[in-house]
């Protein structure tokens, strides 16, 4: 069974495919097929797909024509590609000490979007933790 963590994972790689192959340029057009190629997806999942994307306002599809359609990135395709390419990046150096392939599981992920939401809050940290009790941060328990 898909799970909407993979979903989600296969519309990231399809939305970040089409930046590369578009230099993160709004207008400039990719191939489906250049973009499957690029994310690893294969057959009618490239358009079920890249319809969600389209849908979602993130991609336009130009031309018709298959795998050689054209589909272009939009503005709010471009903002989104570069927040999926700048959470990977940050968390790159912890991914390189996983074992396998680096992947993360539907949980993993959940608990890293988690993890990254907290260190991105504006909160002091003594206080986004469930075992904070007050006067801990001055010594004072």
């Amino acid at each position: 069974m898909t799970t909407v963590a993979d979903r989600q994972r296969r519309r990231d790689d399809y939305l970040v495919a089409l930046y590369e192959l578009t230099d993160g340029i709004a207008g400039n057009r990719a191939t489906h097929a250049q973009i499957g190629e690029r994310a690893g997806i294969e057959g009618n999942d490239i358009f079920e797909i890249g319809q969600t994307v389209s849908h979602q306002g993130f991609a336009k599809f130009e031309t018709l024509g298959g795998l050689f359609g054209h589909v272009s990135i939009t503005a709010p395709g471009i903002g989104r590609a570069e927040e999926i390419i700048s959470e990977h990046e940050a968390r790159a150096p912890m991914m390189e000490e996983l074992p396998g392939d680096g992947r993360l599981s539907s949980d993993q992920e959940r608990l890293w979007s988690l993890l990254l939401a907290l260190s991105s809050a504006e909160v002091p940290l003594e206080t986004r933790s469930p075992l904070f009790k007050p006067g801990m941060a001055n010594g004072t328990s």
